[in-house]
């Protein structure tokens, strides 16, 4: 009787391997979970995922000629690093949130064309998830 290479040990292995491929993607997802959330004083993850943050721009519209803007945000978590971004008009910024998950920040941007609409938004500190964001325009 001829048996196969690993006989009847197949389905052990195979199900051992699916186990173990289980674990370690359970793992992947938890630290990237914690990845994406707030961070506390000394950068340890609070546990805070924004899930209500609003974006404000103002004025609204900006005036034509404006050097700035205000930048605002509520609804983030506490303490947490983010970027501001006007994508393609300007300079990326940071800041950080207040104890309550709010922020305010006087954005640099050159309103020379009026009517078209902007987008504002927030990112996290390394740019992989956009937290919120909001329309403006020129005039």
């Amino acid at each position: 009787m001829n048996t196969k290479r690993f006989g009847y040990w197949a389905p052990v292995l195979v199900l051992a391997a699916a186990v173990l491929l289980l674990a370690i993607s359970a793992g992947s997802v938890d630290a990237a979970r914690s990845g994406s959330t707030g961070k506390g004083k000394g950068g340890k993850p609070t546990g805070c995922t924004p899930t209500a943050a609003v974006v404000v721009v103002s004025p609204n519209p900006i005036p034509l000629g404006s050097t700035s803007f205000d930048f605002s945000g509520t609804g983030f978590c506490a303490n947490q690093s983010v970027l501001l971004d006007v994508p393609g008009k300007c300079c990326i910024q940071a800041t950080t949130t207040d104890g309550n998950g709010a922020f305010r920040f006087n954005f640099p941007f050159d309103a020379r064309h009026a009517g078209i609409t902007n987008t504002a938004a927030v990112w996290n500190s390394n740019m992989t998830t956009l937290l919120g964001y909001t329309y403006f325009t020129v005039q």
